[in-house]
Order: C-alpha cells, then structure tokens, then sequence
C-alpha cells in the first residue's frame, strides 16, 4: 500500500508542477507581450519628441522670436533642446538593438 500512495503522491506532485510550469510560460508570454507594448510607446514619443524638437529649433533660429524674447527665455529652450537627439538616438537604438 506504501507505494501506491507514494505513486499517488507523485503524479498529484507532477500534475502541479507541470500547471505550475505551464503557468510560467503564460507569464513569461504576458511579459514579453507588455515589453513590446512599451517599446511601441517608447517610439512613438521619440519620435514625437524629435518632431517637437525640430519645430522648437526652427522657431529658436527666427530672428523676430529671437528679438521678441529674452536671453533667459531662449536659454530656457535651448536647454529643453540639450541632448534631445542623444536620447531620441540612445531610445530607439535600445528598441530596435
């Protein structure tokens, strides 16, 4: 009798892990698939990012917005422009690497 209930205990022992496997491989899945939904999203505001920046650079290099504002309001959008092409680069380059 000791070892059918051990058999038992030991089909009972493999049937939970193999759902307990079988769940990890759906959580993994789910993971990945959130990964792809985020990387997707983190494109499109690199994109939108870059777009936003080349139309600030084009008003900074107006000469009437240029003398209609002060030092400290042009320092302001330069500094927003600092580094945007790096990061924009670095982002989509981890996205698609």
């Amino acid at each position: 009798m000791s070892s059918s209930g051990s058999i038992v205990t030991l089909v009972e022992l493999a049937n939970h892990l193999s759902e307990s496997v079988n769940a990890h491989y759906r959580d993994i899945n789910d993971i990945d698939f959130i990964i792809e939904e985020l990387n997707n999203k983190k494109k499109q505001i690199a994109r939108l990012m870059e777009k936003d920046a080349k139309h600030l650079r084009r008003i900074l290099d107006d000469e009437s917005f240029r003398k209609s504002v002060t030092a400290s309001c042009i320092n302001d959008f330069t500094e927003a422009l600092d580094g945007v092409d790096e990061l924009v680069e670095v982002q989509l380059c981890n996205i698609e690497g």
